[in-house]
């Protein structure tokens, strides 16, 4: 019996490295992914080890002091917003970020039902980064990203013509 799960496991070893995957590899990327999909929504990207696999939308607001991305991690099957301060001249250090989930209902049409803000009170202007919690990925479902440099410590406030997005992904 021991012979032959020994044989088996070095068949399903052998014909996993030849089709270029590693079995170790697959083991640890699960085992370090603490959430996926729905069970993602409102948790820290960093914190749950999901790797930006994508980005799939980028845009520039404030004149060009802020790049902002739509961020998508394939493994756990999220999205998040992150902004990076790229300019120093802006003295005002605040960015509120928001990251949007929608989805398409046949009698209502597209209907947002997942909305996460974060404010990033200091960013630093050198490259600094700050990123919104994920959302889950659902069948059918965009994503966006929106920043804002309102001043408010209250970003469910902020108005939506505050509000610079990516396009919905």
């Amino acid at each position: 019996m021991l012979k032959r799960l020994t044989m088996t496991m070095a068949v399903v070893v052998a014909a996993a490295t030849i089709a270029g995957v590693s079995p170790a590899t697959a083991d640890s990327e699960a085992a370090v992914l603490a959430c996926s999909g729905s069970s993602c929504n409102g948790k820290d990207p960093n914190a749950e080890g999901c790797a930006t696999t994508a980005t799939p939308r980028e845009i520039y607001p404030a004149e060009g002091r802020y790049t902002l991305q739509l961020r998508a991690g394939a493994g756990c099957r999220a999205f998040w917003g992150r902004i990076t301060r790229d300019d120093c001249s802006l003295v005002q250090g605040m960015a509120h970020l928001r990251v949007q989930r929608r989805f398409y209902e046949l009698a209502n049409g597209w209907r947002v039902t997942h909305t996460y803000y974060r404010i990033q009170r200091s960013v630093r202007c050198d490259g600094g980064v700050g990123w919104t919690h994920m959302v889950g990925d659902g069948a059918n479902d965009n994503f966006r990203a929106c920043f804002s440099n309102y001043i408010t410590t209250s970003p469910s406030s902020i108005p939506d013509n505050q509000w610079t997005c990516t396009a919905w992904w």
